[in-house]
């Protein structure tokens, strides 16, 4: 949230300038039109947060994995609840259908049986890069067709995009993601 400071009488007042709310397709509409839609921007994030149960850190978003010693995972948990974007003047309702994640991990936790547990995750008061994509999946049509379609996502990272590329590999939750 952005604050506007005026000075009266020696008294500070402030104020509150509350973003302008957007959807998904008016926001994804206004990186076109402003010619910001092939190249990475640097966002916030707002909303709820949940503390994770394996290092006690806040996210706006995470994910958990299982790694075992022979290099096999499996996610053991994702927080799913609905957070903000914050670019600009601009606030965006986002959902984890919404992004792709590719982050460094925040946290591990090795175990005595040899697994280890890795958590990624969004996190308060740190920058963020967003880039749009599109997500191309096929379903089959009537009479034996096939119909491609296309999803808008947002891969948001927490390093920066190298040649409009992410530079961290996609975290694990999303490494299966199918439609």
């Amino acid at each position: 949230m952005k604050l506007k400071i005026i000075l009266t009488a020696g008294i500070f007042l402030i104020f509150a300038v509350k973003p302008e709310k957007l959807a998904i397709d008016q926001f994804t509409k206004l990186l076109f039109d402003l010619n910001e839609y092939n190249s990475p921007v640097e966002i916030y994030l707002e909303g709820k947060t949940e503390k994770s149960r394996l290092s006690f850190q806040k996210y706006f978003y995470y994910e958990i994995i299982n790694r075992d010693s022979d290099g096999s995972y499996s996610v053991d948990y994702v927080y799913e609840r609905s957070f903000n974007i914050l670019w600009k003047k601009y606030r965006i309702e986002i959902n984890r259908r919404n992004i792709r994640t590719f982050l460094e991990p925040t946290f591990f936790q090795n175990q005595p049986n040899n697994t280890i547990f890795i958590e990624y995750g969004l996190q308060p008061r740190k920058k963020y890069f967003l880039l749009p994509h599109v997500d191309t999946y096929s379903i089959p049509g009537e009479n034996g067709d096939i119909i491609e379609k296309n999803n808008i996502v947002f891969y948001i990272s927490d390093k920066p995009f190298i040649e409009n590329k992410p530079s961290v590999s996609i975290t694990p939750a999303y490494q299966g993601w199918t439609y």
